[in-house]
């Protein structure tokens, strides 16, 4: 029985709540959450959030992430002042992280494959020196390093 223990898949946690408060987004996420969506979504919003959850991605309703990277950003302005080169692609992608949307979708707006999307989103990443895409994105809002919205992008 010890064995089968130790062979449990790790189990990821997607909220479905009619809260569309930034602070229990944050605390599902410090939670471990990877998903939180509003019970008004559609059915093809949730099949394609729990795919990506499953591909190992996050899907979080995009209107409420959004206010909470804002308000991050708020709190982590005037951070390290350290300057960061991005090149003009990886702006686009950080755009687009910032807006909520997965590699695929990045993929599909910018006219690249999911594969490139995410070599992208790895190299971001690393020049911000985040931990994942939520850092990535508080951190590129707070440099000024995200110009317009990321639904503006072609």
């Amino acid at each position: 029985l010890g064995g089968l223990h130790q062979r449990q898949p790790a189990i990821k946690v997607m909220i479905f709540t009619m809260d569309d408060s930034p602070d229990h987004l944050e605390a599902a996420i410090a939670a471990g959450a990877v998903g939180y969506l509003l019970k008004d979504a559609s059915r093809s919003e949730v099949l394609g959030a729990l795919q990506r959850v499953a591909q190992g991605e996050d899907a979080l309703n995009s209107t409420v992430s959004a206010r909470l990277l804002r308000r991050m950003a708020e709190r982590n302005a005037g951070g390290s002042g350290q300057a960061v080169a991005l090149t003009a692609r990886e702006r686009q992608v950080l755009g687009l992280v910032a807006g909520g949307f997965s590699n695929r979708e990045i993929g599909e707006k910018l006219g690249i494959t999911t594969g490139t999307a995410k070599a992208h989103v790895e190299r971001v990443i690393g020049k911000l020196g985040a931990a994942d895409r939520t850092q990535a994105a508080v951190r590129g809002i707070a440099l000024g390093l995200v110009a317009q919205p990321a639904g503006d992008w072609p």
